[in-house]
Order: structure tokens, then C-alpha cells, then sequence
């Protein structure tokens, strides 16, 4: 079998430790070339394989380089321009999350993937922890009822820095290890960071569009110019509604779940889900090998998210699921940051490209 052919965009630690161990066992799939402006990130990838080409920029490896796809793993200002430029190039493109965070860039995006018939695939893999696939599969079934509230807390005690030296193209204006914490390089604090996997989780959750949302955000009163370091929003589904707390302040690292549906409900603590009927008469309790909040790479969750990337480079009519969902998170995003500026007020959260519903006339 001959393998697809690809490359990374940035060589940092999710590079590295998260991404890189999957394509190093895979039968379908190889990285032959790193991208990255680090000569001690291009060193960091050499000694992984020693033929691995490395190139200093995008447009190096795209005139000497013949690829299938490309994987981003870049910060998160760099990724529309980078994934554009990729798509233009008759790249597949797997990319981190965020997607992006401006509407134009998704409607660009959305334009490129369809003028270049290639797939852009966002690396949503808390979907794929063990512990979620239960809970969906168990939601499926049916166990709990119709799903009509949803809490997700992420609870952390720190920033997660990045790698040492890891400067990548657009990540030039900041030392790497502190790249979340500079707006034009993260383009947001915690909501940003851990809220687009909330949001994911949460549609998939709840299984419906949303409709509005609330947030509320805090920041360092001392440095005004300082991003959100807790978050707490309300999302309004038709027929459900889900509560996201984040913060970077807390005690521990942890993240817990709560889904109540019309007959029954599932908690996730971590490493420990609890499925309990409101009835008294089904309880079911399974603890898990590694918790949700261990570690930052995850390569486990990236082996099972890998095939859902390479079945959309192999098939067409399986695309654009993946890429609505990214549209969702930053309806989400968008319209989170929008109602905290507007004082906690409600907003609409409007899909890229789509009109804002009009109120109906009295």
C-alpha cells in the first residue's frame, strides 16, 4: 500500500509528542518533511527520522515538496493564512484547533475547499478520549433520554507552555514557551484555549444547533491588556441548554461533566463515568486508564481521530461534517466574546455566513 504522503507546519510539542507517534506506526500515512523557522525545533525533528526533510517556510516545502496533506500545528493567528495557502497548493489540510477565529477567514476557507475539492479537517480529538465515546455511544442508546442540560467544568492551575525554541512563520512576535499568553499569537485566553474543545463536546452533547449565549469573563485586574483567565457561559439550544465553566485559576487540574437527560443521568469525573437512572433501577459505574486532565498531547486520542482525517481524503461525500462543526465553534466563540463586551448580555450565535433571524412584527 502506498502511503499518503504529508507534512507538519510547525514542530512544537503537540507536533512531536502528540501527532507524531501515530504517523510513525501507520500503514496509510507518513510524514516525509517539518516545517519550522527553529533550528533547534528542525534538530528536534531530524532525530525522529533521520531522512526527514526540514524547511524554514511554507513556501520552501510546497516548491520542492510533492505532498497529500499537510498537518498545522502552529499557533492559532497563523492557521487560515497557512491552511489557505495549503489548499491553494492541492493540499489536504489537517489542522489544530482553533480553526480560526474570524468569520471571513471560515467563509475563505470554505471557498478554497471547494475550488480544490481537498479536505480541511480541525483536530476536535477530546471527542475521541475513551471516556467521551462511552458517553455518546450510551446517549445513542438511549440510556439517559433526550439530553436537555449540559455543565463541562475544565479546571487548571496554569498556562500550558509550549515547546522551547519552537518559534514557527507567525510565531516570531513571541518567546514560545509563552505564546498563549500573547493576543496576536493565541488570539484569546482560556476560551480560546480549552472553550473550542468545550463547545465541540458540547454540540455533540447536546446534538442540535445553538441558538444564543451568554458569558461572562475575567481577566488580571491589573493588566487590562491581559487575556480572559476564567470563563463561564450559557448556551441556549431549542431544546436544551449547556453551562461552560474554564478557568486557568484554579487548584487543580481537573475537568468534570454533567449530562442530565429527561430519564436518566451520566457524570464524567475525569477517569470515572456514572451513568444513574432517575428511576432508581440502572447504575452503572466504569473508571477509565488515564483521566481527561492528564497531559496535554494526548497521542492516544489523535491515533483514533487520524482515520476520520484519511477517510475524508479518500472520499469526498464523508467531508464537511468535521468543517461545520469548526463553523459552530466559532459562531460560539464569536458570539461568547461578543456578549462578555456587551455586559453578560444574551446573543445570538449566528454560523458564518448566515443572516442574523429577524424578530417577528407584532
Amino acid at each position: 500500500m502506498t502511503k499518503l504522503k504529508g507534512a507538519f507546519i510547525g514542530f512544537g510539542n503537540i507536533a512531536q509528542f502528540g501527532h507524531w507517534p501515530t504517523y510513525a506506526a501507520s500503514q496509510e500515512a507518513e510524514i516525509i518533511a517539518v516545517v519550522d523557522s527553529s533550528p533547534a525545533r528542525q534538530e528536534a525533528a531530524r532525530r525522529l527520522k533521520a531522512d526527514l526533510r526540514v524547511y524554514a517556510t511554507l513556501d520552501e516545502l510546497l516548491k520542492k515538496e510533492s505532498l497529500d496533506f499537510v498537518d498545522i500545528c502552529t499557533p492559532p493567528s497563523s492557521h487560515a493564512e497557512l491552511a489557505l495557502k495549503a489548499l491553494k497548493n492541492n493540499c489536504h489540510v489537517l489542522c489544530e484547533k482553533p480553526l480560526t477565529l474570524k468569520m471571513s477567514d471560515y467563509l475563505d476557507l470554505s471557498k478554497a475547499v471547494a475550488s480544490s475539492h481537498r479536505a480541511l479537517f480541525t483536530v476536535h480529538n477530546w471527542k475521541m478520549a475513551p471516556i467521551f465515546q462511552k458517553a455518546f455511544a450510551l446517549i445513542r442508546e438511549g440510556r439517559i433520554g433526550p439530553v436537555w442540560h449540559v455543565e463541562i467544568f475544565t479546571l487548571r492551575d496554569n498556562v500550558c507552555k509550549g515547546a522551547a525554541d519552537g518559534n514557527v512563520e507567525a510565531q516570531r512576535s513571541a518567546p514560545s514557551e509563552d505564546w498563549r499568553t500573547n493576543p496576536s499569537v493565541a488570539g484569546g485566553g482560556i476560551l480560546v484555549d480549552h472553550g473550542w474543545h468545550s463547545f465541540y463536546l458540547l454540540l455533540n452533547l447536546v446534538n442540535a444547533e445553538p441558538q444564543k449565549i451568554l458569558a461572562k469573563m475575567l481577566k488580571d485586574r491589573e493588566n487590562l491588556e491581559s487575556l480572559e483567565e476564567a470563563v463561564q457561559t450559557l448556551v441556549q439550544f431549542p431544546e436544551a441548554d449547556g453551562y461552560v465553566h474554564l478557568t486557568w485559576r484554579a487548584k487543580m487540574r481537573r475537568n468534570h461533566v454533567i449530562v442530565q437527560g429527561q430519564s436518566g443521568t451520566l457524570l464524567i469525573d475525569d477517569d470515572r463515568l456514572l451513568l444513574s437512572a432517575h428511576d432508581g433501577r440502572a447504575r452503572e459505574e466504569i473508571e477509565f486508564p488515564s483521566a481527561l486532565s492528564a497531559g496535554s498531547h494526548h497521542a492516544d486520542w489523535f491515533e483514533a481521530l487520524l482515520p476520520d482525517f484519511l477517510a475524508e481524503i479518500k472520499d469526498p461525500a464523508k467531508r464537511g461534517a468535521n468543517f461545520k462543526e469548526a463553523g459552530w465553534c466559532l459562531a460560539l466563540t464569536t458570539a461568547a466574546y461578543q456578549s462578555n463586551l456587551q455586559g453578560f448580555k444574551e446573543v445570538e450565535v449566528v454560523f458564518p455566513g448566515r443572516q442574523k433571524s429577524q424578530p417577528a412584527l407584532a
